[in-house]
């Protein structure tokens, strides 16, 4: 039997890779890290970004809850004749903020990848969504002064599990502060932040406007990820205009939500430009020099191997 050991707050959770009859109810959170700067110097008067990550998800299990939120900071009274906190953190030990408490010790055994054809349920969304993906532009070119429509597609309905919320928003962009020639750094009174990404590394931290939470992660799932095989693709032989292919079939890598991938790859060699011809070249190919790889992952319904939201069954490797 193999174990994984992983870091979970104060404790560890130890993962068998061999039995787990179903997901953790929540999944299981790794603790919060803060990475931004706090809006205000002293009291509790201001805000910092703090992300989280879902542990779970690398056996194939889902979260409920934020990946992100932001929290009132800092902790250290201000000083002098006027108030120590501002009047939504009170003092309270010598500290405005009282410090949250760390989750207890999560110990649960589950397999490396859980079967997830699931339908989430929880207090914060149902369904499993998409990115958000923008709609043109950012209407401004910096301090937040403009806005841009999103929309996200719901992955979850191809097996009967519907999503909540709404598939479009319009958020402010972008987070990159004006120029010091500019009214103001920001706009809509956002202050400029510095986000540190969780870094210590000071030369990769940014300085961006306003508290914005980042958008949740995306995660492929495994819903009928084995129903997807070589078989349902077919791979045009040498011969004619077309040439062998470097490589073609399916991977597979562990501790991920879908192992199956159909990877595929064609060499041209001398500087000349290879392509991978996609159904017959009904789709735009695919190009590169002097070689080109081309990854296919499983359709959500299992139907075949997918490739910018269509669905693949034949490829051929072109050359020049």
């Amino acid at each position: 039997m193999i174990f994984y050991t992983l870091p979970i707050f104060l404790g560890f959770l130890t993962i068998s890779a061999a039995d787990c009859p179903a997901c953790p109810s929540g999944g299981v959170w790794t603790a919060w890290q803060t990475v931004s700067s706090c809006t205000a110097p002293c009291g509790g008067c201001g805000w910092m970004v703090q992300k989280r990550t879902c542990s779970s998800r690398r056996w194939g299990c889902p979260c409920d809850g934020p990946y992100s939120r932001k929290r009132q900071c800092p902790t250290t009274p201000c000083p002098g004749p006027s108030e120590p906190c501002c009047a939504a953190a009170p003092l309270k030990n010598g500290q405005c903020i009282a410090p949250l408490p760390n989750p207890a010790p999560y110990n649960v055994t589950c397999a490396q990848n859980a079967d997830i054809c699931w339908c989430p349920e929880g207090t914060t969304q149902s369904g499993i969504w998409s990115a958000w993906s923008n709609v043109g532009t950012c209407t401004k070119t910096c301090g937040l002064c403009g806005t841009i429509k999103q929309t996200r597609t719901c992955l979850s309905e191809a097996w009967g599990c519907p999503c909540n919320a709404l598939p479009t928003q319009t958020k402010d962009c972008p987070i990159t502060p004006c120029p010091a020639s500019a009214a103001s750094a920001c706009c809509k009174s956002y202050t400029v932040l510095t986000n540190t990404g969780g870094s210590t590394n000071s030369s990769t931290w940014k300085q961006v406007c306003g508290i914005t939470l980042p958008d949740d992660p995306t995660y492929p799932n495994n819903c009928h990820c084995t129903d997807c095989t070589a078989a349902k693709i077919t791979k045009v032989p040498a011969g004619g205009k077309y040439s062998a292919f470097t490589s073609a079939g399916v991977t597979s890598t562990p501790f991920t939500s879908c192992p199956n991938v159909y990877k595929a790859s064609c060499m041209a060699g001398d500087g000349k430009q290879a392509s991978i011809e996609l159904n017959g070249g009904t789709l735009p190919s695919v190009s590169g020099t002097p070689s080109v790889e081309l990854d296919l992952t499983c359709a959500s319904n299992g139907s075949g191997w997918e490739y910018n939201g269509k669905i693949i069954t034949k490829i051929g490797c072109l050359i020049g």
